[in-house]
């Protein structure tokens, strides 16, 4: 237990590490210029939303799922494909109207940009947000892993989206300007995903997630809870 824990402190403070090593970088190119504020203006909203639904997930979703392994651990796959499908819904149709009204209805940001800055700043709009949703699907995928005890593997997929991020700044940061941060954070949360898809053992997996749908909503109705109570 204790080599457990050392291992997940020295992992984190990698994470730790390697995010002010991002900050640097971004600081070096980009440096308190209009460009990094527009880029800040235009992620909040994205970063925002998915850091207070993965956060209602991990208080919410966590003890369900622990529940869920204590009682069936060959339950647990299906229970998350049944929370997986739900959320994917939900959220999908909830990001496309939020995307819509700020990218067609809400134009305040754009105003006396060049047609060059006005791609880039579309182009981390569209990447913010996809990210942003991917990395909810994440953190519900991360409560599988942390419910079966695996806890070492969401911090090091964790590792992934600020590597990325620092190397797409690194090279094209001249090229794509603040847009390369967000792709590389986009890229990083997609590569987190199809990993997970592939290290999955769907040896268990029973196909009858169904079942498991009215488990699944409560936990979603426990979500917003949560969610609002960090704010």
């Amino acid at each position: 237990m204790l080599k457990k824990s050392i291992i997940s402190s020295f992992i984190t403070l990698i994470v730790s590490l390697l995010s002010f090593i991002n900050q640097v970088v971004i600081a070096k190119f980009f440096g308190a210029s209009g460009e990094i504020e527009m880029y800040i203006a235009i992620t909040s909203i994205p970063t925002l939303i998915s850091g207070l639904i993965s956060s209602g997930f991990n208080y919410a979703a966590l003890p369900a799922f622990v529940t869920q392994y204590n009682k069936d651990k060959n339950s647990l796959l299906p229970f998350l494909f049944s929370v997986l499908r739900l959320t994917f819904i939900i959220t999908f149709i909830l990001y496309i109207l939020l995307f819509l009204f700020i990218n067609y209805f809400d134009d305040s940001l754009y105003y006396s940009l060049s047609v060059k800055h006005y791609q880039s700043y579309s182009l981390v709009l569209l990447f913010s947000w996809l990210s942003s949703f991917a990395s909810i699907i994440i953190s519900i995928s991360n409560c599988y892993y942390n419910a079966k005890g695996q806890f070492r593997l969401p911090l090091l997929l964790s590792l992934i989206p600020i590597f990325l991020s620092i190397l797409l700044t690194l090279i094209f940061h001249h090229t794509l300007g603040v847009a390369s941060i967000a792709l590389g954070m986009f890229i990083g949360n997609a590569t987190i995903l199809l990993l997970i898809l592939m290290i999955s053992d769907y040896s268990s997996f029973d196909n009858r997630y169904k079942r498991y749908k009215q488990e699944a909503i409560s936990v979603l109705k426990a979500v917003p809870i949560a969610a609002k109570s960090m704010l």
